[in-house]
Parts: structure tokens; sequence; C-alpha cells
């Protein structure tokens, strides 16, 4: 996920990626959560930071040769207007300074915010008073490649960007996570990062070897080439809108039978992210010989997303969104815990008969006297396994079947 993020950044801003009457652009967010030992620095190190060395020498190569057109044009008298260089990763940076950054060159390269820890970059958006005040603002303008037009009263931090496409790709500890879970979705922003959850396990010590370079040399070509990726449309075959259909039917069930505003939401986004994942991997999938590049179009051509492509980024957006909408229950409900609890016994009691539903009388009887749920506490905790779309709640709630 977090390579496809990568390739998503780079590809241009005028990309667009179009299923049925949805069209996206292919930026994608990803929050790798984990706690400390879980290797989410060297992560980034590994798969972004060092491969990008190369469409980051291809950027300087034309700050150089523009600052050189600069100074011919100036010793022939020509008034223009300050030089300010194109940027693609941000580490550090100040919303006031990508802001400068996109209102020049946003309509031309896309950007790229890679932070081991996003801690401060959230609390800085919390700030209401301080320097993140319009942060969110630009922020969710930037994940849409949209307009956006932020004044001051002091004029010198006013600025009017076109277009601004950026890509986020940080780590973040579990508690953070929870924090900005629990601070609520009012402004839409939790809804956007998909989120891989990474495990504490085992650690070893490696020994670089010449696959390790390989591997930096690989992504470093591959993210070059999405950064001069010339083809700005991306349609789906057939097959792969057939099964966007179906799919979107089915995130939109699910949103609509969420329990609560922030679920409704992340499903709501589902959709729209399974295009952008679809773009990054299927350009993935051509540049490394896995699939034909296909094309549309006499005038405007467009690159044919493939099904496979589009299946692969759905059981990637799926499983963020599982594990995010998982994470947000339980931070919201303790009963989340009594829920796995049902789901575990349900499977049981169904065994492998897909089409058998269980009744939940028949699961409180098989509980422990000590600490049973009452029917009315079992159809709340089914509820909320349908929001995760793990059962279907059937016979008036009565029931549940499980699905997966």
């Amino acid at each position: 996920m977090t390579v496809i993020a990568g390739v998503a950044a780079m590809l241009p801003p005028q990309v667009r990626i179009r299923g049925r009457s949805m069209e996206e652009i292919p930026t994608v967010w990803v929050f790798l959560i984990g706690s400390s030992g879980t290797a989410k620095s060297v992560l980034l190190q590994k798969l972004i930071n060092g491969p990008m060395v190369k469409p980051i020498a291809f950027i300087d190569g034309w700050n150089e040769r523009e600052q050189q057109g600069r100074k011919t044009a100036a010793a022939d008298g020509e008034d223009l207007p300050a030089f300010r260089k194109r940027n693609l990763i941000y580490t550090a940076p100040s919303t006031q300074g990508i802001r400068a950054d996109f209102a020049i060159h946003g309509e031309d390269v896309s950007g790229l915010l890679v932070r081991d820890e996003l801690n401060g970059w959230l609390k800085q958006m919390a700030d209401e008073v301080g320097a993140g005040v319009g942060d969110v603002e630009f922020w969710l303008s930037s994940y849409d490649g949209a307009y956006s037009n932020d004044v001051f009263a002091d004029a010198k931090k006013s600025r009017e960007v076109r277009a601004g496409k950026l890509g986020v790709i940080g780590g973040i500890q579990p508690k953070v996570f929870l924090d900005q879970l629990e601070a609520g979705n009012a402004n839409g922003f939790n809804s956007r990062p998909l989120f891989v959850h990474l495990p504490r396990l085992r650690r070893q010590l490696v020994v670089e070897d010449e696959h390790t370079e390989k591997l930096s040399k690989v992504l470093g070509e591959l993210y070059l080439a999405a950064l001069q990726d010339g083809n700005h449309a991306y349609v789906l075959s057939a097959g792969a809108e057939q099964l966007f259909t179906s799919l979107f039917d089915q995130l939109e069930n699910l949103s609509l039978e969420a329990g609560s505003d922030e679920v409704e939401a992340h499903w709501a986004k589902g959709p729209g992210q399974v295009l952008r994942v679809a773009a990054a991997i299927h350009f993935i999938r051509v540049a490394t010989g896995q699939e034909e590049l296909l094309e549309r179009g006499l005038m405007q051509r467009a690159t044919v997303v493939s099904e496979r492509s589009l299946q692969l980024a759905a059981n990637l957006v799926m499983a963020g969104k599982t594990r995010a909408v998982e994470l947000h229950e339980r931070a919201s409900n303790p009963m989340l815990e009594l829920a796995d609890k049902l789901l575990k016994k349900a499977r049981k009691m169904q065994g492998n008969a897909p089409g058998k539903c269980v009744a939940l009388s028949a699961i409180r009887k098989s509980w422990s006297s000590k600490g049973r749920p009452t029917i009315a506490e079992l159809k709340q905790m089914a509820v909320m396994l349908q929001s995760r779309g793990l059962v279907q709640v059937i016979d008036g709630g009565k029931a549940i079947r499980v699905v997966r």
C-alpha cells in the first residue's frame, strides 16, 4: 500500500480516473498505524525516501534549466516574476510553504508529504487559534486536487491555488490514531486516509545485499515513470465497470446501515478511493509488464483499467476501511469486544452452510451465565457487525447470517 500511495502521488495533477458517473484524482493518503518497534521509519525510508532520489533529481534538473533560462532572459532585458523552485517531497513543511508552491506550480507537479510520525501534523491542524488556522480546508482541497483561495490579514500569506494535488504517507501511534478518531469527522478528514495496521512482530537483523539496492533502483524508476506519465485519463474496462457498479452498491449499503455518522463517512468515501488506488495499481502493472497497455479514444486517448487491477484495489481499500471502522467502533463502544465474541459463536454455529442463519436466542443460550448479554444487547452488537460488512441481520433482528 505504501508503494501504491507513492506511485499515486507521482502521477501528474492532470490525471483523472472515471468510473461510471464518478471521476477522481489519484491522490492517496496512507496512515501506517503501529507502536514503536514496528519499523514504520524503515518502511518509509526503503520504499519512499530512498527511491525518490530519481524523481527528485528530475525536478531539480527542471529547476536548474529554468534558472538558466531566466538568467538568459534577464540578460536580454526581460522583466520576470520572482523564481520559486519546484518541490516534490515534503518531510517537515509548513502549510504556508506548500500553499506557496502550489500557487505557482500546483497545476504542473504534484507533491508528497512523508513523515515518520504524523502527530505533529495532526496537532497543528487541531489548533483553532494558532498557526494551523485554515490548514484543514487546504489539506482537504489538496486531497481532491481542488481550487482553494486562502485570504489572511497578512496579505503576504494569502495564496490562490488553482490546483494542488498532495499525497500523504506517514506513521501514527495507535493512541494518537484513536484520539484523532474520537475527535470526530465533522470536516470529513478522518474518512480520507486509508489505514494500514502494522503488528509488532519479532525483529531480526538483516544484511543488505544487491537485492536491497536493486529494489531501491526499481522503485525509483517506477516513481519517475509515474511522474513523467503523459496519459492523463483512465477509464474502466467493461468487466471493471461491472465490478465497480457492484462494489459501489455494496459500499453504499454499508454506509446507509452504519451506526454512526463517522462510520457512514468511512464507507461513503470507499468507491472513490477504490478508483484512486486502481489507477496507481494499473499503472504499476503496465509499467512492470504484468499487463499490456490498452487505450481507448481517438482525439483524447485514455488508459483502460482492467478488471484485475480494480479487484486488487477493491481488496486493499476494503481491508483498510474495515480496519478503520473496527478501530473507530472499539474506541467509541466497549461493547465491540462482546460483538467479536458474538461473531465467533455465530461462525461456529453456522458452520460451512453459507445460507444458514443463526438465531440470537440460540447464541445467547451458548453464552456462559456470567456476563450473558440480553437479547436487546445482542441485537445492538449484530448491527455493529453488519456495519462492518461481517453479518446480515435478518428476521426482524432475531437472527444473523455470517457473510465473511
